[in-house]
């Protein structure tokens, strides 16, 4: 039986290394931000109660709240490459990472031991002395492992709440930072995957559907699928699998 490439990307769209927010977390776009008294275990102003808010002011800062007890190595990952992305960004751009901690003596024994490894220069780690709610004003919601707050000028710019989260998310809140502070990217590639079964298209086409996960509003409605990346063919028994990377502009 043949089956043209068409019906095959109809099946299941993927967006390929890319995790969205996927829990309401954090003040409104727009909104002022509140007073951050946090105990700093790293950083210039190291062993010492400071507003984090007052201290960064009008510069850009995305500041990055975990729960203590859910800090692992994939978010040690997404800490480093959100730092980078602030870096890289420019404009004085920083991470503020504030931990969310019931037992406030052992993430100052814990925290600068993390900092020894991972070696950051452009977010210092910080406590914040609850894990049951997050600091006034702030919104945080404590089911999320992460908030992350893009600010400017000590408003939110952007927001976004994960369930469970790595080095995944970074992308799209590194291209809020950028557009907070004027350096958007304006065009990129989105690389999707198609997989389609033969068999399941014969057998089950009330089964097909689409599915994009990523930045869907920033693709153009004309774009179209171009040449492919990459193509596989898998060949489990009994049906023959397809899978097709594909390069999406986006806006």
């Amino acid at each position: 039986m043949r089956f043209t490439l068409s019906a095959l990307f109809a099946l299941v769209v993927l967006a390929s290394s890319v995790a969205r927010a996927d829990i309401e977390s954090g003040p409104n776009v727009g909104t002022a931000v509140s007073v951050l008294k946090v105990f700093a275990t790293t950083g210039d102003h190291t062993g010492k109660e400071v507003d984090y808010a007052q201290d960064r002011g009008a510069k850009p800062t995305v500041y990055i709240f975990i729960p203590y007890d859910r800090f692992d190595r994939p978010l040690a990952r997404m800490l480093k490459a959100v730092e980078k992305a602030a870096v890289d960004a420019g404009n004085e751009a920083s991470v503020v990472t504030v931990f969310l901690a019931d037992d406030e003596a052992a993430a100052k024994d814990r925290l600068p031991k993390i900092q020894m490894s991972l070696q950051f220069t452009s977010n210092p780690l910080v406590i914040f002395p609850s894990m049951k709610q997050g600091p006034e004003g702030w919104q945080v919601n404590t089911d999320a492992q992460v908030t992350a707050l893009v600010v400017k000028d000590a408003k939110v710019a952007a927001k976004f709440g994960y369930r469970s989260a790595n080095e995944t998310v970074v992308p799209e809140i590194a291209e809020a930072l950028k557009k907070a502070i004027g350096k958007a990217s304006g065009r990129s590639c989105l690389t999707v995957a198609a997989f389609a079964s033969t068999r399941a298209i014969a057998h089950h086409p009330a089964l097909w559907r689409v599915q994009l996960r990523g930045n869907e509003n920033l693709l153009r409605p004309s774009a179209t699928l171009g040449h492919p990346t990459e193509i596989r063919h898998h060949h489990p028994t009994p049906a023959i699998q397809l899978r097709v990377n594909y390069d999406l502009p986006v806006a």
